[in-house]
């Protein structure tokens, strides 16, 4: 179409050019011609023999010849057979001119004959003159002949042309233009793929060394995207296994990324906190903690450095929570972290609690020895009953303390227990063992074992599995009226083995059953002080079952009695990796 197009545009230039051009060129043609003849004429002697040549070479003439002598008479016309004819005015104006000037020239200004050409040439000291002429009709074939053969030249050009490009598009344009469509779709990032470029047969070798070098450009970039994205992977896949919520703030206010951790402790959806201006509403119920952010991440931006702050949310379970910021390089914005210190503060309450309580589990027992200790010395004389009531008083308050001590002792070894002394054990014989020492402390107790298999295996420490089931026994035991009946159910559920020990007691109350396992927390303080008991037996149980990988739980309706559930895992992840 573009081809065809510039055609009709060329023509369109060309074609009303053609005529004046074509008058140059016959205008130049019959002056020479016109010259050679002259010439020739001039060797002659006389007018006879002058007429003689322009007649035998007639043929070769391709215009008109008319002689003129210098009395403006016809000498010879090939025009017309009447050779004694005048002049026409038009002739006889170009002749008149010829004679004064030595040549004359005239285009277009006859009916008939369309270009004159008068030259004037002296023979034996006469002047003559020679007309030539064409006719309109001969110059119009002319025209038509020029403008054939001009329009079969270009046309024949354009065909070359089209040829010449269609060959180098074939080898040069068309390799570029699979290059181009190559890489557009990844330039607009319509794809993340880049497609290789493909080698054509016929390719030109600059074409060939083009596409080599691109396609391992496309290789290397490939495997820097590939190397990017498994980085950027592995970046985020720990940015969201931290405990600590981190957040990404622009210049604008506005999230770029924030983890998992970060949107929990703010309590807004991640797809609706990436990409909008960190600001929640007014009546987000952690709106506060936003503003403590805001403060900080303000002040980063101010100061250039890191800055920190504290947090305490929640009225009755309080969150405390450390916040930092830390301004992104170039002022570009501010990277916010939120470490959780609940647990810290929990364990920095927990001591105190504990040497509270500890204190008080203490005193008391010191508190009566001081007290009878004080009474035997103010009274010298005391009768032997009152004696043996107050030393039975001083041994089972100092037996209380020595017991305190030993179950102190043994929740900080339990800790730090080493995994040589996880060894395969057999639940059911560890659970008749328990039995039968439990009935040499207390023989009008009954224990039934009731299992799923006569031998059932499970990665543990003997003795620490022994003192968590003894302590569940006593207590079972403690709390039931005498004579005490407990049960013992163990089964293998998947890879894990359920005990599950069941008293018929007095039983828990709802409202203390979430506080059991708690150091130092008793049901009934009197019942356990009269018993001995300082509130840690339940808390060494579950200590107990948590190092074996285990869980504890407790059902248990008031006047029915009591079950404790625990679950442990066949094998410990850490003497079998494998195993999941």
């Amino acid at each position: 179409m573009f081809r065809v197009s510039l055609l009709a545009i060329f023509l369109s230039l060309v074609l009303p050019i053609t005529n004046t051009l074509l008058q140059h060129m016959v205008r130049h043609a019959m002056k020479k011609a016109a010259e050679l003849v002259v010439v020739h004429l001039q060797q002659k002697s006389d007018p006879e023999s002058m007429v003689k040549y322009l007649v035998d070479h007639e043929l070769n003439i391709f215009f008109y010849t008319t002689l003129v002598n210098d009395q403006l008479e016809i000498i010879h016309d090939s025009r017309k057979d009447d050779q004694h004819h005048p002049l026409d005015p038009q002739e006889k104006l170009n002749v008149i001119e010829a004679f004064k000037t030595g040549k004359a020239f005239d285009l277009g200004n006859s009916s008939n004959f369309w270009t004159y050409a008068a030259l004037r040439f002296d023979v034996m000291d006469k002047q003559y003159v020679l007309l030539t002429s064409l006719t309109t009709a001969q110059v119009g074939i002319w025209v038509y002949q020029f403008r054939v053969v001009l329009f079969v030249v270009f046309t024949s050009f354009i065909c070359l042309y089209s040829v010449i490009l269609w060959w180098g598009g074939s080898r040069l344009i068309r390799p570029l233009l699979d290059i181009t469509r190559a890489i557009r779709p990844y330039a607009l990032s319509k794809t993340d793929v880049l497609s290789p470029i493909p080698m054509q047969r016929g390719m030109v070798e600059e074409c060939k060394h083009l596409a080599v070098t691109i396609n391992s450009l496309l290789e290397k970039v490939k495997e820097n995207s590939r190397s990017f994205v498994e980085e950027r992977n592995e970046k985020e896949a720990i940015l969201e296994s931290l405990m600590e919520g981190i957040m990404t703030i622009d210049a604008a206010g506005f999230v770029r990324y924030a983890n998992q951790t970060a949107s929990h402790m703010l309590g807004i959806p991640r797809r609706q906190l990436i990409g909008k201006p960190f600001m929640p509403h007014d009546s987000h119920p952690k709106i506060d903690l936003f503003k403590s952010c805001q403060a900080i991440i303000r002040l980063a931006g101010e100061q250039g450095t890191a800055v920190t702050d504290s947090v305490a949310m929640g009225d009755g379970h309080k969150v405390y929570l450390d916040l930092i910021a830390v301004p992104k390089p170039f002022r570009t914005g501010t990277i916010i972290i939120l470490q959780d210190k609940s647990s810290q503060f929990r364990v920095v309450e927990m001591g105190k609690d504990f040497i509270a309580n500890a204190s008080h589990e203490l005193r008391t027992p010191i508190t009566i020895i001081k007290g009878f200790a004080e009474t035997l010395q103010d009274l010298p004389v005391i009768s032997p009953p009152m004696l043996s009531e107050i030393t039975e008083k001083i041994v089972r308050n100092c037996h209380r303390m020595d017991t305190l001590v030993k179950n102190l002792l043994t929740l900080a070894d339990i800790e730090y227990v080493p995994e040589s002394r996880f060894q395969p054990c057999d639940i059911v014989a560890l659970a008749d063992n328990c039995r039968h020492l439990l009935l040499t402390l207390s023989p009008t107790t009954r224990v039934d074992i009731e299992k799923s298999h006569d031998r059932i295996m499970a990665d543990a420490d003997p003795d620490l599995l022994e003192l968590a089931l003894m302590n569940l026994l006593e207590n079972g035991i403690k709390y039931s009226k005498p004579p005490a009946h407990l049960t013992i159910y163990i089964k293998e559920q998947g890879d894990e083995v359920l005990i599950a020990i069941q008293d018929r007691g007095i039983g828990i109350p709802p409202a203390d059953q979430p506080h059991i396992f708690e150091r130092f927390y008793t049901v009934d303080k009197a019942h356990s002080r009269r018993l001995g008991g300082a509130g840690l037996g339940l808390s060494i149980v579950k200590t107990i079952i948590e190092k074996h990988e285990g869980t504890i739980s407790v059902a248990s309706v008031v006047g029915q009695g009591t079950t404790f559930t625990i679950q442990l895992p066949q094998h410990r992840h850490a003497l079998h990796p494998s195993v999941k």
